[in-house]
């Protein structure tokens, strides 16, 4: 009887914590799924760099106002400029 108490608030704690992990997780694939449909529909360019100015990822609409494919983009052809 005396661990009844501690074993509880232990199950307790670790179910708010999933539940606060499946909450997070939720979140995440919302704002994912805003991201992904802001970049696929063509309204505006979006390019992900790193601070050399290597692109890592761009969208159909960036490629288009740059003028350069996106095998030319992703293999150094074109660079941000920082």
């Amino acid at each position: 009887m005396a661990r009844l108490a501690p074993a509880v608030d232990r199950e307790v704690r670790d179910a708010n914590a999933r539940d606060a992990s499946r909450r997070a997780n939720a979140q995440l694939q919302l704002s994912e799924a805003r991201f992904a449909r802001l970049a696929e529909s063509g309204i505006i360019g979006i390019v992900v760099a790193d601070v050399a100015g290597n692109v890592l990822e761009a969208n159909d609409a960036y490629l288009t106002m740059i003028g350069y494919s996106r095998d030319e983009v992703l293999s150094g052809a074109a660079r941000c400029r920082t």
